[in-house]
């Protein structure tokens, strides 16, 4: 069965053509934005590169190829869905850990406060997607004095 590891959202990640190292780099934890640069209604998607990146484990031999559905949602601080990303996350044989990075041009946000990104995840088996993680994004309005 594959489980879930750990997840980070980030301005950028690579991997190293050698030693299959990742470095993650600029780890996304609250933007602080001028006044006005949502607009009126406070809604909209910030033009911020970023990734979220995910690492899963496998139990066993790996003898057989499996896969999981990956379901990145952003969830607004009153509590709406305001973006979702599905995808696959396939492991060939003979491979127990896996990363996933999931790239974005745009940042959906919904406001000032938290936004959440959870990251869920559904096995072949399980009918419904579970949450994994829960990552917090502060949106501040940053005030000129």
């Amino acid at each position: 069965m594959i489980k879930h590891v750990w997840s980070v959202i980030c301005a950028k990640s690579s991997i190293d053509n050698e030693t299959n190292l990742i470095s993650i780099s600029e780890v996304l934890e609250n933007l602080d934005l001028r006044d006005k640069v949502l607009g009126e209604d406070l809604k909209g998607v910030l033009e911020i590169k970023n990734e979220v990146v995910s690492c899963y484990f496998r139990d066993g031999e790996a003898k057989t190829a499996e896969s999981v559905t990956q379901q990145i949602v952003v969830i607004s601080p009153d509590g709406r869905e305001i973006a979702n990303n599905t995808t696959r996350v396939e492991f060939p044989i003979g491979i127990i850990r896996m990363r996933n990075r999931v790239k974005s041009d745009g940042m959906p946000v919904a406001g000032f406060g938290i936004h959440i990104y959870e990251v869920r995840l559904k096995n072949e088996v399980d009918e419904d997607f579970q949450t994994v993680a829960r990552i917090p994004i502060s949106v501040n309005e940053l005030v000129e004095k």
